[in-house]
C-alpha cells in the first residue's frame, strides 16, 4: 500500500468516525429532545389531570348551586303562597272585624236611645208625682207611692 492509500483510508476512517460521533451527537439529541419532550408530555399530562379534576369541582360545586336555587325558589314559591293565604284571612278578619264594629256602633245608638227614653221616662214621672203632690195637698191626702 502505498502512502496515498493509507492516507484515503485513514481519511476514510476519520469521516467514519466524524459521522459516527455525529450520528452519536444527533442521537444524544434526539434522545435528550425525546425525554424532554417526554418529561413535557408527563407534566402537561398531569397538568390536565388537574385541571380536569378541577373542572369537576367546579360542576359539583355548580351542581350544588343550582339545587341551592331550586330549593330557595320552591321555598320562596311556598311563602308567596302562605303570604296570599293569610292575605285573605287578614281580609276576612277585617270584614269581620268592621261587621262587629257596626253592630258596636248600633248597639251604642240603642243604649243611647234607652238612656234618652229613660231620661225623658224619668222627667215625665218626676212630673206626675209632682202633680200627684201638688193634688194631694188641695185635697188633704199624700201619696205613699211618691218618692
Amino acid at each position: 500500500m502505498d502512502e496515498q492509500t493509507i492516507d484515503l483510508l485513514v481519511g476514510i476512517g476519520g469521516i467514519g468516525g466524524i459521522a459516527g460521533s455525529i450520528s452519536a451527537i444527533i442521537t444524544a439529541i434526539i434522545s435528550a429532545n425525546q425525554k424532554a419532550a417526554e418529561s413535557e408530555l408527563k407534566r402537561l399530562a398531569k397538568r390536565v389531570e388537574t385541571l380536569e379534576k378541577e373542572v369537576s369541582e367546579e360542576r359539583e360545586k355548580n351542581q350544588n348551586l343550582e339545587d341551592q336555587v331550586d330549593t330557595y325558589m320552591e321555598q320562596k314559591r311556598e311563602l308567596k303562597r302562605e303570604i296570599h293565604e293569610l292575605r285573605i284571612e287578614l281580609d276576612e278578619k277585617d270584614a269581620e272585624i268592621k261587621r262587629q264594629r257596626i253592630v258596636i256602633d248600633e248597639q251604642r245608638t240603642t243604649i243611647e236611645n234607652l238612656k234618652r227614653r229613660v231620661e225623658e221616662l224619668e222627667t215625665a214621672l218626676f212630673k206626675v208625682q209632682e202633680e200627684q203632690k201638688r193634688a194631694g195637698r188641695h185635697h188633704g191626702t199624700t201619696d205613699s207611692y211618691s218618692s
